[in-house]
């Protein structure tokens, strides 16, 4: 890389970088896709430059459109921040780390302890104990409440 600074007469600083003094440029398709080229070729043959490849052909009916897409992203970013935060933590806020996870089937058994899919029941926290003057208490009430209604 060679850097050329010139002043010019009018007081001005003119600065050049030139990074590399090959060019990355492949030159040998110059002529093939030069309009001159071209255009000459057409007025001698009469014909237009040929395609090399074969086109491709299918059924693209099922393929959604761009706005579709942007809709489900949108919605699967949605559904990742309804996620607990220590979910999503656990995945640096990426719904994309999250896919990888899940789709990975030697996640599976974590994913659905997780919650993130069904299989494994999700254990439900256990409540903590009350103390022994609360549980007396609520059973105290519930008998009352049941004689009460059995008068």
């Amino acid at each position: 890389m060679t850097t050329i600074v010139t002043t010019r007469p009018n007081g001005h600083r003119r600065v050049q970088i030139n990074l590399d003094p090959k060019s990355k440029v492949e030159q040998h398709h110059k002529n093939e896709v030069d309009i001159n080229q071209i255009v000459q070729k057409f007025t001698r043959t009469g014909l237009l430059p040929q395609r090399t490849t074969e086109p491709r052909y299918g059924d693209f009916t099922g393929v959604i459109d761009y706005h579709d897409a942007q809709n489900r992203i949108l919605q699967a970013e949605h559904d990742f921040m309804q996620l607990p935060s220590d979910i999503r933590t656990r995945f640096k806020n990426d719904p994309g780390l999250l896919l990888n996870f899940i789709n990975d089937p030697a996640n599976a058994s974590e994913a659905a302890k997780m919650g993130l899919i069904p299989g494994l029941p999700v254990q439900p926290k256990e409540p903590e104990k009350a103390t022994t003057e609360e549980a007396k208490t609520s059973e105290s009430t519930s008998e009352e409440s049941t004689k009460a209604e059995t008068e």
